[in-house]
């Protein structure tokens, strides 16, 4: 899993949907994926798959050895 989080309405404090950032080489494994999820094995939640190509953006990582910490921008 790459990022997982609520979505809310604007201006409002209770989610109303909710998404996954999953990596995966096919629709096939993120659907293998999905489908170990306790919540929508129980059918308690329902997904939708969607190809997602990441076209702009960065990420910075540090990891500093002599103090195990890291620093994500």
């Amino acid at each position: 899993m790459f990022a997982a989080g609520p979505l809310y309405a604007r201006g409002s404090q209770v989610p109303e949907a909710g998404m996954f950032v999953l990596r995966a080489n096919s629709f096939e494994e993120a659907e293998a994926i999905a489908k170990t999820d306790p919540l929508h094995a129980a059918g308690l939640r329902t997904y939708t798959i969607q190809k997602w190509r990441v076209n702009e953006g960065c990420i910075t990582l540090k990891v500093n050895y002599s103090d195990q910490t890291v620093q994500i921008t």
